[in-house]
């Protein structure tokens, strides 16, 4: 997930546990701490739309989750609003600000267009006949 991030002081990250980061670093270590919950489960992305405008792009969308949570692997299944804004640089697309909030209109959505694993170091999707790489 790092390598998806741009590495500036400019980043700027809201989760859906209310927990905000600033810069890469804070991003960083956020990530990391999440990553030792080991939730493991899979996120679907539902309503995923991409948005390209010159050096700048976001996407939107709702993630389905379903995971495992703690010593009990207690199942738990929520929806999160997300929304990821892009800058292009010399290396590619790279992401400067992500903000994900609780949904709570799950029942209303239909087929996922784009289906991601958890803690994978990369996914892609074929969005519109476009391949969008994260």
């Amino acid at each position: 997930m790092e390598a998806m991030w741009e590495d500036s002081s400019e980043c700027l990250s809201f989760s859906a546990f209310n927990e905000k980061s600033i810069g890469f670093a804070a991003i960083q270590a956020e990530n990391r701490r999440m990553a030792l919950m080991k939730l493991g489960g899979k996120v679907k992305c539902d309503d995923f739309r991409v948005v390209e405008v010159g050096n700048i792009g976001y996407t939107t969308g709702v993630e389905v989750c379903e995971g495992l949570r703690g010593p009990t692997n207690q199942s738990i299944n929520f929806c999160n609003r997300v929304t990821t804004i892009y800058r292009r640089g010399n290396t590619g697309w790279l992401v400067i600000h992500h903000h994900t909030d609780k949904y709570e209109g799950c029942g209303q959505l239909g087929t996922p267009v784009c289906t991601m694993r958890c803690m994978e170091p990369s996914c892609s999707c074929n969005v519109k006949g476009k391949m969008m790489k994260f």
